[in-house]
């Protein structure tokens, strides 16, 4: 559990580093109860890290709108299913357009979809956040409740929006963020594509 959660700060670092936003844990040795006894746990305190500028060999960097650094190209193929093509960096920056053009889709009827994730260099708490968002769009929660009801002991899955082609790293990020269990994710457009039945 101790390995979990510091591999899940490792990451949590480098998110918000990214977003210009510094923090520092700090571990602590507490007395927990468990069935009677006294044990000794530890707990990790979170904490933002303010440093003046002046001071610091690594001031923090912050978002700044239509930085030259955060580009994302996103490009689209028609098709039975939607694919969206996602290249470069889905950060604070660029989370209102890849946001825009999904919602553009679902108001113009488009009801499934496929995120290709193959061209994504980086992907930051706000590109988890406008993930999360464009699943919300093409999943309603009807649809979730009625799966839940019926299948009570099994895991729902969109069934209409789904993500293709994740590098290692950008994979790991969807992982660690728990996307995993409600997105489904394929090595490949193709499968992806693949996944969806036939009209």
């Amino acid at each position: 559990m101790v390995s979990q959660a510091v591999k899940a700060l490792a990451l949590a670092l480098g998110l918000l580093d990214n977003e210009g936003i510094r923090i520092v844990c700090v571990p602590q040795f507490v007395d927990v109860e468990i069935e009677g006894q006294v044990r000794t746990a530890i707990r990790m305190v979170i904490e933002p890290r303010w440093v003046p500028d002046t001071c610091s060999l690594h001031p923090p960097r912050r978002p700044t709108k239509g930085s030259m650094a955060d580009t994302l190209t996103i490009s689209r193929t028609e098709g039975r299913v939607q694919v969206l093509h996602l290249a470069g960096r889905l950060t604070v920056n660029t989370e209102p357009e890849f946001i825009s053009q999904v919602s553009a889709l679902r108001a113009a009827g488009i009801g499934r979809i496929v995120v290709d994730l193959g061209g994504v260099e980086m992907l930051t708490s706000a590109g988890l956040r406008a993930i999360h968002a464009a699943l919300l769009l093409f999943t309603p929660h009807s649809e979730v409740e009625a799966f839940q009801k019926a299948n009570p002991s099994q895991q729902f899955k969109s069934p209409s929006f789904k993500l293709a082609a994740a590098s290692p790293q950008v994979h790991s990020i969807l992982n660690m963020a728990g996307f995993l269990h409600t997105i489904a994710i394929y090595p490949d457009l193709q499968q992806a594509l693949d996944s969806f039945p036939g009209e």
